[in-house]
């Protein structure tokens, strides 16, 4: 049987460079990370969500 096991990408919203490194390392090690993609505070995780929700929308992901 095969596996089709996606892997996650992961937001993290921290302040401290030094908690945002434990829970990095703490999620590598416990499952299938693709990407961890890290935000200092409400205001840039908002900025980044925005983002992916344009190219999410973008014409080339949802054609007519």
């Amino acid at each position: 049987m095969v596996n089709f096991q996606k892997s996650l990408d992961i937001v993290i919203a921290e302040d401290d460079e030094d908690d945002y490194l434990l829970i990095a390392e703490a999620l590598k090690k416990e499952g299938d990370v693709g990407f961890i993609h890290w935000v200092k505070d409400g205001e840039e995780l908002l900025n980044y969500l925005d983002a992916c929700d344009k190219l999410d929308n973008s014409p080339e992901k949802n054609p007519a």
